[in-house]
């Protein structure tokens, strides 16, 4: 995945104290990439052609008849020209949903197990409903 990244469920994220910044891993308060608005879909010959521009960017040689390939953006991610870089991609509708939609039992249950747990890690956090705001430390 690159300098201060790891993989996680087959994707390149950036490792604890650094953030995504036009698809490289970066420090706070550290030098920031130029941005690049050129096109990331350039022919290649292995991961690290591709793995310079953005670290989930990879070399696809199954799509062209001659030697070598083109970058793409890793399976179930799209390239994001306004942000300059792949981001994971989920193609749902959710036009029929707003803020004020009913959420599901089970969505409901996995949210209260996760708070149960950060409460017994000793981590703060606050939660907002449309009924009610409850802060927990």
């Amino acid at each position: 995945c690159g300098w201060n990244a790891h993989c996680s469920f087959g994707f390149c994220q950036c490792n604890f104290g650094y953030y995504q910044y036009w698809g490289q891993c970066v420090s706070n308060g550290g030098p920031r990439p130029e941005p690049r608005r050129d096109d990331p879909f350039v022919s290649c010959q292995k991961n690290a052609d591709c793995m310079v521009r953005d670290f989930n960017l990879i070399c696809n040689t199954n799509i062209t008849v001659q030697a070598g390939g083109r970058c793409e953006c890793r399976e179930d991610m799209k390239w994001n020209a306004n942000s300059g870089q792949c981001e994971l991609y989920l193609d749902v509708d959710c036009s029929s949903f707003t803020y004020d939609s009913p959420v599901s039992d089970i969505v409901e249950q996995a949210v209260n197990k996760t708070l149960e747990k950060q409460e017994e890690n000793g981590n703060s956090t606050t939660t907002t409903t449309t009924d009610t705001t409850t802060t927990s430390t």
